[in-house]
């Protein structure tokens, strides 16, 4: 693919911003090699950048700003914990139940345990689903 002008200079400036952005760094590379003026503005914007970037320095944050940061946090953590508790108490109570079984019934073991896996698998299926058309319901209010 050939490169205009305009496109190989908007992709080194993206480059400069996001190293990740150079999707077509080999494309840009060819355009470079065969063209002065995009190869001389390309040293000027990387001399540039590693000039504001030895004069900029970022600003610490403010003790001010660090105590709300870290309540979020810890509400977003609290919240996650919360969404999914009721699939760890699900399979707690399955696995619980099915050792239980295991124990108890008169039956194989191992039987009891597949049992045991699958209806929780299913009984899991069942939750998800509900929780889902809970959601959708509530995003349709």
């Amino acid at each position: 693919m050939t490169l205009t002008c305009d496109s190989t200079r908007t992709a080194i400036l993206e480059a400069l911003d996001d190293a990740r952005a150079a999707a077509n760094r080999a494309d840009v590379d060819v355009h470079l090699r065969a063209c002065p003026s995009c190869a001389a503005f390309a040293r000027q914007q990387q001399e540039l950048d590693v000039r504001l970037s030895a004069q900029l320095h970022p600003p610490a944050p403010s003790r001010d700003l660090r105590l709300p940061v870290r309540r979020r946090i810890r509400r977003e953590a609290l919240r996650d914990w919360n969404e999914r508790l009721p699939d760890i108490v699900h399979f707690a109570g399955c696995g619980a139940a099915t050792a239980i079984g295991a124990l108890l019934l008169p039956v194989d073991r191992w039987t009891t345990v597949m049992v045991g896996l699958t209806g929780a698998l299913i009984t899991y299926a069942a939750l998800a689903m509900t929780r889902s058309w809970l959601e959708d319901m509530d995003a349709l209010e």
